[in-house]
C-alpha cells in the first residue's frame, strides 16, 4: 500500500512546493519619432567692430569721449599733439570710421602714445553676427538652410529660431572644427522678441540647437537590455513565456535606447522581474509601463 501512494505523494509534493511564476514588468514596444540633435556654443560679435590705432605719435591732448557714448561716422574720439615739434602746434585728430558705441578707451589724457598704439575700440551693436565652431566629424552633417533654435542663459527658453548661413571651406588644424555662421530668422519675431535681441552684447555666450534627420524608431529602457556573449539581448514574454532577442542598437538617447533590429511593434518587453530568468520560463504580469 506504502509503495502504492508513494507516486501520488511525491506529485502533491511537487505540486505543493512548486515555486510560483516569476512577476515582471513589461513594457509594450512602440514606434516614436526620433531625431538626431546637435547643439553648439554659440558667440555674438558685432559686423562692424573697428580697433582704431594711432597712426602718429605724440601725446593725448584731448579725450573726447566716454565708454558708452554713441558715435557717428568721422567723429572725433581724440586728440594728438604730435611729437614733432613741426607739427606739435598741428592737433591731429583721430575719428572713428564707423556709427556705434565706444567699447574701450586705451589711452589717457596726456599719455604717449606710438605709432600702432591701440587708442579706441568702436563697436556698433545694430547688426550683430552668431557665429560657431563645428567638429570635422560633423561638417557634412549640416546643410545649409538648416533651422536651430538659439538659447541664452539670459531669457528663458528659445529666443529665436536662426538658419545655418554659411559654413568657412576649411578646418582649422588647431581646433578640427569649421568656423560657421547663423542668419536670424525674423518671420516668428515679436515685439517681444525685438526687444531681447536689442539686449544682446558682442562677446556673450549661448547655444544653438538643431534637430535633423526625423525617423520612426522604437525606444526601450537601457536597464532592459543585458548583454549575453557579446550580444546585446533583451527578454519578451510571449503566451507568458520568456524569450531571450538579440537586438542591434541604435542612439542612445538619455535613459532610454533605440532599436534598429529586433523587436516589432507590439512586442512586450521586460523591463524588471522579480527573480533572474531563463529562456522559455513561465512568468506572470504584474504592471505594464507605459
Amino acid at each position: 500500500m506504502y509503495l502504492l501512494w508513494m507516486p501520488f505523494i511525491c506529485l502533491f509534493s511537487n505540486l505543493a512546493f512548486a515555486e510560483p511564476a516569476a512577476k515582471v514588468q513589461v513594457l509594450n514596444a512602440k514606434q516614436e519619432t526620433l531625431q538626431d540633435t546637435y547643439q553648439y556654443p554659440v558667440s555674438v560679435e558685432a559686423k562692424q567692430d573697428s580697433e582704431i590705432h594711432a597712426e602718429i605719435a605724440g601725446i593725448v591732448k584731448e579725450v573726447k569721449v566716454q565708454i558708452g557714448s554713441t558715435v557717428q561716422v568721422n567723429q572725433p574720439v581724440l586728440i594728438l599733439q604730435h611729437s614733432k615739434v613741426e607739427y606739435s602746434q598741428a592737433p591731429f585728430a583721430v575719428k572713428s570710421p564707423i556709427a556705434g558705441q565706444v567699447a574701450s578707451i586705451d589711452k589717457k589724457q596726456g599719455g604717449r602714445v606710438e605709432i600702432g598704439d591701440l587708442l579706441v575700440h568702436i563697436v556698433n551693436r545694430e547688426h550683430l553676427i552668431l557665429k560657431f565652431e563645428i567638429p570635422e566629424t560633423e561638417v557634412h552633417t549640416l546643410t545649409l538652410g538648416a533651422v536651430g533654435s538659439l538659447f541664452f542663459r539670459s531669457f528663458e527658453g528659445a529666443l529665436s529660431e536662426v538658419r545655418l548661413q554659411g559654413i568657412a571651406p576649411r578646418i582649422d588644424p588647431l581646433t578640427g572644427t569649421a568656423t560657421a555662421e547663423l542668419q536670424w530668422d525674423t518671420s516668428k519675431w515679436t515685439p517681444e522678441t525685438k526687444k531681447k535681441v536689442s539686449q544682446l552684447y558682442p562677446g556673450m555666450l549661448g547655444h544653438v540647437t538643431f534637430s535633423l534627420h526625423p525617423r520612426e524608431a522604437i525606444l526601450i529602457p537601457k536597464r532592459a537590455v543585458t548583454l549575453e556573449n557579446g550580444d546585446s539581448t533583451v527578454r519578451l514574454v510571449r503566451d507568458n513565456k520568456v524569450s531571450k532577442k538579440k537586438i542591434k542598437m541604435g542612439k542612445e538617447i538619455a535613459e532610454q535606447v533605440e532599436v534598429a533590429e529586433g523587436i516589432a511593434v507590439g512586442d512586450s518587453v521586460i523591463i524588471q522581474s522579480s527573480q533572474y530568468l531563463q529562456e522559455n520560463e513561465s512568468v506572470e504580469i504584474e504592471k505594464e509601463a507605459k
